[in-house]
């Protein structure tokens, strides 16, 4: 059974940036080439570069941008291949 929690799984976990309850925005800007803009409630805002988004456990792909607000983010470099990944967790 896959893992749903709202946590990024603890092989993954290692290295990466959490955000709870924030606002975010996440736009393609090549292929496998992403921006994640992360607002925190003070209006402190966070810019990541990211090659996987992962929304709960799956990984998507866009063509446009995407928005959430209240999610938990996570960024960081998965346990297995490379590029920087982000999870939204909603």
């Amino acid at each position: 059974m896959p893992d749903t929690g709202s946590t990024t799984p603890a092989r993954f976990a290692e290295g990466t940036t959490n955000y709870e309850e924030v606002q975010t925005v996440i736009t393609p800007e090549a292929p496998d080439h992403y921006s994640v803009t992360v607002r925190e409630e003070d209006g402190t805002t966070h810019t990541h570069a990211v090659e996987r988004v992962v929304v709960n456990t799956a990984r998507i792909h866009l063509s446009g941008p995407i928005w959430f607000v209240g999610a938990n983010v996570d960024v960081g470099l998965p346990a297995t291949g490379h590029g920087e990944s982000v999870w939204v967790w909603v």
